[in-house]
């Protein structure tokens, strides 16, 4: 897991910082906005395997271990931290 954050963490910090956007009513990322930024791309693809890694990990390895009531509070956790990662990519608020 680690090595995942690490890889997860060196493809965000390789994120442009501004983004140059000229037109007056553009407010949010759109879909072909985001195919014009290969560093996006990847970024937003690991991200969905990172994803998909702590899910199969927690349901395949934790449940054993862990409560049902925690390992519930964990997943959704998990979640709520990749959709936030995600809403930032993608919402300019």
């Amino acid at each position: 897991m680690q090595v995942l954050a690490t890889g997860l963490s060196g493809l965000y910090s390789s994120l442009p910082r501004k983004l140059n956007i000229v037109a007056d009513d553009w407010y949010r990322l759109q879909n072909d906005d985001i195919e014009t930024m290969p560093d996006l791309v990847h970024f937003l693809n690991s991200l969905e395997f990172c994803n998909a890694v702590v899910q199969v990990r927690i349901f395949r390895a934790i449940p054993s271990l862990i409560p049902k009531d925690k390992l519930f509070e964990f997943e959704s956790h998990a979640f709520s931290v990749f959709r936030s990662l995600e809403n930032v990519i993608k919402n300019t608020d």
